[in-house]
């Protein structure tokens, strides 16, 4: 029960911080993005889709991604306190 909640909390963290904290500092302002040009990398991560009013809105990959770093840190934090 003890890993288990450590690797949830560890994935909850994670996604906290890529959507809470990484992308505000990233994407500062969304209207920005209505006339300004995007790149390529940016376009892996983010789409601009009129559902979302044309805002950055994070893609499948961008999620996959989260999540597969949470997993990892979740592995990694559970071992660590396995270990004392």
């Amino acid at each position: 029960i003890k890993s288990l909640a450590l690797f949830l909390i560890s994935i909850i963290g994670v996604a906290f911080l890529n959507f809470g904290i990484v992308e505000q500092i990233i994407i500062p302002d969304p209207c920005l993005y209505h006339t300004k040009e995007t790149t390529f990398l940016w376009n892996l991560f983010y789409t601009l889709s009129g559902a979302e009013g044309y805002h950055p809105f994070p893609t499948l990959l961008n999620f996959i991604l989260t999540l597969i770093v949470g997993v990892f840190v979740g592995f990694w934090l559970t071992r660590r306190v396995n270990k004392r």
